[in-house]
């Protein structure tokens, strides 16, 4: 597993209670999701602080988490 899939891995499980695929693939989904809403969705669950936000929103949030993470394996 790269550097990369595991920064996915710790944001997926950040941010969502319970999803159907392993991480890269369940990001990949929602990185790609044309709806914004989890209530639209099946294959994933958000955790109930972040059930109002926007999938889009909670992309981003995860796109900065995964940032930040990579960029601390770099000053390893």
């Amino acid at each position: 597993m790269s550097n990369h899939e595991k920064a996915i891995t710790i944001a997926i499980n950040t941010f969502l209670s319970e999803y159907d695929n392993d991480a890269v693939k369940t990001y990949e989904m929602l990185s790609d999701e044309l709806t914004d809403s989890f209530d639209c969705i099946d294959y994933a669950t958000v955790w109930e602080k972040f059930e109002n936000d926007a999938i889009s929103e909670v992309v981003e949030y995860m796109d900065n988490l995964i940032d930040s993470i990579m960029k601390s394996f770099a000053e390893r």
